[in-house]
């Protein structure tokens, strides 16, 4: 035997006991495991054994083999994954070899046509698993290990021009798809993230290209930094944010400081400072993507300072934290809003909160949330799988019946109405200011219906949500209107409904913040002046 067949001979033997170890280390089904055994006896017997009715018979059990193996590896109740496409290229390449050394055998046709069943199995796996991880290299190297296959079966074997006109048709497909991949979007081809110079959150940028839009908001979840926040098991907040932690979400960077609250530190004692603590949710906290962008609450500090220069220092605390509620804000009030004595609470409070007029409602129209899409190496194949997936969930959405309706409530008798009464008795007891405001979305009830229908594709229960906005702002203004004390801070004129200002159905665009500080600094801007001229006058009078 030459020495290249003898490397052969050891690579086949190699590669079958490694298969077969394989095998028995993660616990495959026996008869797949013997089904591979039968396979390698097959193997061994054609090359100890080169007679014809040898021959036939080591053949009957590689094909044995190939039926129960191929039948597990791609019918199987495993998941497709690297593991199982290693262990299909490892029982590949032993008949691979046999056939490389076998050429003037009469049986090598139909081995060869075994080799090939197994290689191109093994890819598809190999390429199901990389395509489900998002693994680019990978997939594009099983592309081509899939056109190697492909050429050398067209090679090996005489086919009939139907079954040639085939084949190429899916040579063609498989390096065309990469390539207009390329061409359509190589900036994702080369998994080069959205310029954000290029706004790729608007409604005029994406609103012929939703899915373009779904990968926007995939993208946009995956950068925020969550080793800002401590998880917790006991207790009724879930998580707070990490004191003294920084972060970067996008391209801003985010501090939180030691008292767990975003912004610059907060002085223990505050001498002779009035104190603004704005309580709210990720819309208070603010989702800022860009270097130089600022939440509106650091904003609105700025400008009380510069417009108003009042004579004592004017504190605005970002009492804001994502995913809180206004039930999470009031269980913190306690502990962690009034020891920092603030003079003046504003409330932005809105859609984490919006479950609780949730009985006052119709039923959403859904059993589960429509799908996330999904990156993959392919955009082209990502976005029809994100089309077919979302067609799917249309389809199956089921309406509640009228009977498991809860009965209708009255918007101030719902538990969001209770929330801020509370929220008023303590700033009542505590001698402290309190604003109202109302709550902004990209859409409202007036917005363009093309409009409603795009942001409809990402959150199927958008009807329900403008309606809870409605019984929430009914609820603001009920509550300011019997209670005289009260401020109120009205957002909608210039932001409600305004997309422009948003980068999805509730965060706000630099031009957003902006807009919102504006906002509430008109609308605080007389009682703070009066708040402050008081509080002059107290500390010089007899």
């Amino acid at each position: 035997m030459k020495f290249p067949e003898t490397l052969q001979l050891l690579a086949q033997i190699l590669s079958s006991l490694c298969a077969l170890l394989l095998s028995f280390w993660a616990g495959m089904p026996w008869w797949s495991t013997g089904a591979v055994a039968g396979l390698f006896i097959g193997l061994i017997v054609t090359d100890v054994f080169p007679r014809p009715g040898f021959g036939t018979w080591a053949l009957g059990l590689g094909a044995i083999g190939t039926v129960l193996g191929l039948g597990y590896l791609l019918l199987g109740t495993h998941y497709w994954d690297g593991f199982h496409a290693a262990w299909a290229g490892l029982a590949t390449l032993p008949v691979l070899l046999g056939c490389l050394r076998w050429k003037s055998r009469p049986v090598v046709g139909w081995w060869r046509l075994l080799a090939i069943s197994w290689a191109l199995a093994a890819d598809v796996v190999w390429l199901g698993s990389t395509y489900q991880r998002n693994d680019r290299l990978g997939f594009y190297v099983a592309l081509a290990v899939c056109v190697a296959v492909l050429i050398l079966a067209k090679g090996w074997f005489r086919l009939p021009t139907p079954v040639i006109i085939s084949v190429n048709t899916v040579i063609l497909l498989v390096v065309g798809l990469p390539l207009a991949n390329l061409l359509v979007s190589p900036a994702d081809s080369l998994g080069i993230p959205p310029p954000l110079s290029a706004k790729p959150y608007s409604y005029e940028f994406f609103k012929k290209d939703p899915a373009g839009y779904a990968r926007w908001l995939n993208y946009f979840g995956e950068q925020f930094p969550h080793q800002l926040y401590v998880y917790q098991q006991d207790g009724p907040l879930a998580y707070h944010l990490r004191p003294n932690s920084r972060g970067m979400f996008c391209e801003c960077p985010i501090s939180i400081n030691s008292n767990g609250f975003r912004g610059a530190e907060i002085p223990a004692d505050k001498k002779d400072a009035y104190r603004i603590v704005v309580l709210g949710e990720s819309t208070t906290f603010g989702f800022t993507i860009y270097a130089d962008e600022k939440p509106w609450c650091e904003l609105l500090e700025k400008m009380i300072q510069e417009r108003l220069k009042p004579g004592r220092p004017v504190e605005v605390i970002n009492g804001g934290t994502p995913g809180y509620g206004i039930s999470e804000n009031l269980y913190r009030l306690p502990t962690q809003i009034l020891p920092l004595k603030p003079d003046l609470i504003i409330s932005y409070h809105g859609y984490n909160g919006f479950k609780l007029v949730a009985h006052s409602l119709p039923p959403v129209v859904t059993l589960k949330r429509p799908p996330a899409y999904e990156r993959r190496p392919l955009k082209i194949l990502a976005d029809a799988e994100y089309a077919i997936e979302m067609n799917r969930y249309k389809k199956n959405l089921i309406p509640k019946t009228v009977a498991s309706m809860a009965e209708p409530l009255n918007s101030m008798e719902s538990g969001y109405a209770d929330a801020y009464r509370q929220l008023i008795e303590v700033c009542h007891t505590n001698n402290i200011r309190l604003v109202l405001s109302t709550y902004s979305m990209a859409v409202n009830g007036q917005s363009d219906p093309d409009v409603i229908q795009f942001y409809s594709r990402f959150n199927m229960e958008l009807p329900q949500l403008l309606q809870a906005n409605v019984m929430h702002t009914t609820i603001v203004k009920s509550l300011v209107e019997s209670n005289p004390g009260l401020g109120f801070v009205d957002t909608h004129p210039g932001m409600d409904g305004v997309h422009e200002h948003f980068i999805d159905l509730l965060h706000f665009t630099p031009e957003g913040e902006q807009q919102m500080a504006e906002t509430f600094f008109a609308g605080i801007k007389d009682l703070l002046v009066k708040e402050l001229a008081k509080a002059a006058h107290s500390s010089t009078g007899p």
